[in-house]
């Protein structure tokens, strides 16, 4: 319902800046910053996590023009959707494809891919769990292969009343609890799974509260049109004010490397 522009089906959170002019641009500058972090390229194979209807994988490819894209989304409908978009635009299903597959057992099933690259967009902390699958990402990268991926991380020495008001926020988010972290410990994990050069990048100022800006001036223009639905919505944008004006939650870039090991 956030996406108003008919030609996409981009669905994040958004990485807004002053010049952003739509939902949807906002979508794809997320995807891009994180692809610009990884440094994509044409060598690439790259296997997206969580592609929703596969816009992402699109950027990967037409943007980036990379070699192979492999999407994966836990939701049948949205990989027919992505399929149909791929067939649309012109690719094979050896240049770009979208299957049906969670977080952590679609890359083990994918293993022969070799894949250069993993991204996952907007989708990590809802992995069942992130942990798993930063397990079967390390085991199916190639060598030197690049994790990307935005993510959800806790302020540290959170009070209980706030740690409480999150548990709450995660069960009605489908977010595990145990996906919540502070940086000292997500770092810590990444690399307790194999993973070197581990960077996180903090963008929740071009995120949480200018996200929530949109959804309340189109709660202004349309909310009574959509009804109950949106209101589930505007709730959301109450806790992204919370999200941004107290920095509970951060919203992050990651990026890692898998050493190669023959190598060392």
């Amino acid at each position: 319902m956030l996406n108003m522009d008919l030609n996409t089906l981009w669905n994040n959170m958004g990485l807004w800046s002053p010049s952003t002019k739509s939902f949807a641009e906002a979508c794809s500058a997320l995807a891009r910053a994180v692809g610009d972090k990884v440094k994509l390229g044409p060598t690439d194979r790259i296997a997206d996590v969580g592609c929703g209807n596969g816009d992402s994988l699109l950027l990967w490819k037409r943007y980036y023009r990379a070699e192979k894209v492999v999407g994966f989304t836990s939701l049948h409908a949205h990989t027919q959707t992505a399929q149909a978009l791929l067939k649309t635009e012109g690719f094979s299903e050896s240049e770009a494809s979208c299957h049906v597959g969670d977080g952590a057992g679609c890359l083990r099933t994918w293993e022969g891919l070799a894949p250069t690259a993993i991204v996952s967009i907007d989708a990590a902390y809802h992995f069942n769990t992130r942990n798993d699958c930063l397990a079967s990402a390390f085991t199916t990268l190639a060598p030197n292969g690049r994790l990307g991926l935005t993510d959800l991380l806790l302020a540290p020495n959170l009070t209980f009343k706030d740690k409480m008001f999150m548990r709450i926020i995660c069960l009605f988010s489908h977010v595990p609890w145990a996906n919540m972290h502070d940086q000292v410990e997500y770092e810590a994990q990444i690399r307790l799974t194999g993973f070197h050069d581990v960077q996180v990048e903090d963008i929740s100022s071009r995120v949480f509260l200018p996200l929530a800006s949109y959804i309340k001036e189109k709660d202004r223009k349309f909310g009574s049109v959509f009804g109950s639905e949106w209101s589930g919505l505007v709730m959301f944008a109450r806790v992204l004010e919370w999200w941004g004006q107290t920095g509970t939650v951060r919203f992050v870039i990651v990026t890692a490397r898998k050493p190669d090991l023959d190598a060392t």
